[in-house]
């Protein structure tokens, strides 16, 4: 009788020991998901905020300088895809900014009208896979794009008008 039983409680210690086994398992892929959704979560955060951050920079730049002929769209002048050039004069000074994209970054450079300026200049602004400018109605619309496509834009409407050329 005793062989019996010390059959059956080997067959309880197994069965035991399997659903033990089968919720730790549980737990731990409960555990991975969350971690995995977290993670999601936590980046999609982080691209919305550079896509707000690259918008909200472009909108502010745009009406600080709303004035007549200071706000030109054109082609990247350090490789392909737009372009915003903006003009400032200061102490009787011109100063140029160009707002462009390339290597993933939304950048600016700012220099004193008529000297030498290179990429290496630029600062970056926001980390973005692209920008679109373009000419619409009384201003201007701006768009950023994330590297998995999602976007966000904007219309700008400038007082003076004459100022955005295409």
């Amino acid at each position: 009788m005793s062989a019996r039983r010390a059959g059956k409680a080997n067959a309880e210690f197994v069965l035991y020991m399997s659903l033990l086994l089968i919720l730790g398992l549980l737990v731990f892929s409960l555990a991975a998901a969350g971690s995995r959704a977290y993670a999601k979560l936590v980046d999609r955060k982080e691209r919305d905020g550079e896509l707000r951050v690259a918008v909200s920079y472009l909108e502010v730049v745009l009406r600080k300088h709303d004035a007549a002929g200071a706000v030109k769209l054109g082609d990247n002048p350090f490789g392909s895809g737009p372009a915003l050039f903006l003009s400032d004069e200061s102490n009787g000074e011109i100063y140029e900014t160009v707002v462009f994209c390339q290597d993933g970054a939304l950048r600016e450079l700012m220099y004193l009208e008529g000297t030498v300026h290179t990429y290496d200049m630029s600062t970056v602004v926001s980390t973005v896979a692209q920008v679109e400018f373009a000419a619409e109605g009384q201003g201007v619309r701006v768009r950023a794009v994330a590297t998995d496509g999602m976007s966000l834009s904007s219309y700008i409407h400038l007082r003076s008008y004459a100022g955005a050329t295409p």
